[in-house]
């Protein structure tokens, strides 16, 4: 299974210098309706089936649904996306300048053995109800049994289906990305300037094995883009201890979009 991450130079540089990609929370990505989207649908099917149900244990999980949602203004939602697509013009354009960007290929046997927690996409309106309404199931359940634990594993479950609904209209993105939380209280939060705002983001490991080759995507200078980006990687492995020292190094390959940005 291959998975793409498509970026600028800048984030190319940083990522294959230090070994780590940048995970942003979920309010500063650039589909304006993250996250709302999936708070939205999750409330409007678990009040659903709770005026269906009218008992004790369905008011007990609207109460803690709404206690956990709330807490989200303690917490941060951290996102990397990676998408399934391999050279798709509206990756190009959606998450790279207009000048030129990159895509970093992994190979994968799965989502579990890629090294950080990923979620599939969902963006069917039907599949979102049907995830959301185990989800209420499921709650009830817990709650009836009285298991603390259960319930807090519950909700962090919830939280990823929140971070993994997606617009349909996003649907050609075939998106696979991975989802961290984190509290304020942990401290392992970073912030970035971007234009006018502060962005937070958290660091985390990349596992190097699986970085198979990066895509030159569409630009002026291709050639001369791919030449200096293979240099770069040879200094980099110089370097006995950058992780790129001890592996065969990523393939650097060219986009076949004939599209001069």
């Amino acid at each position: 299974m291959k998975l793409y991450h498509y970026t600028d130079a800048h984030a190319l540089k940083s990522i294959l210098e230090t070994g780590q990609i940048w995970l942003t929370d979920i309010r500063y990505l650039n589909d304006s309706n993250e996250y709302i989207e999936g708070e939205r649908i999750i409330q409007n099917v678990f009040r659903e089936k709770a005026q269906a149900r009218a008992d004790a244990i369905s008011d007990e999980v609207l109460r803690r649904l709404d206690t956990v949602l709330k807490s989200s203004a303690r917490s941060y939602t951290l996102i990397g996306s990676f998408s399934r697509g391999c050279d798709l013009l509206s990756q190009w354009r959606g998450y790279c300048p207009l000048e030129g960007g990159y895509s970093l290929e992994f190979d994968t046997a799965t989502l579990k053995t890629f090294g950080m927690p990923l979620q599939e996409c969902v963006y069917d309106e039907n599949h979102k109800r049907q995830v959301a309404s185990t989800l209420f199931d499921l709650a009830c359940s817990t709650v009836a049994s009285g298991e603390r634990s259960g319930l807090d594993r519950l909700y962090l479950t919830l939280w990823s289906n929140i971070a993994k609904f997606k617009n349909a209209g996003f649907a050609e993105e075939n998106e696979v990305r991975a989802v961290v939380f984190q509290r304020e209280q942990k401290g392992r939060v970073q912030f970035r300037t971007r234009g006018s705002q502060l962005v937070p983001f958290l660091p985390v490991p990349i596992a190097w094995r699986k970085l198979t080759g990066i895509y030159v995507g569409p630009c002026r200078y291709p050639l001369e883009n791919a030449e200096s980006l293979r240099r770069f990687l040879r200094y980099l492995a110089r370097n006995p201890n950058h992780g790129l020292s001890v592996m065969s190094l990523p393939e650097v390959l060219h986009s076949s979009i004939t599209f001069r940005s």
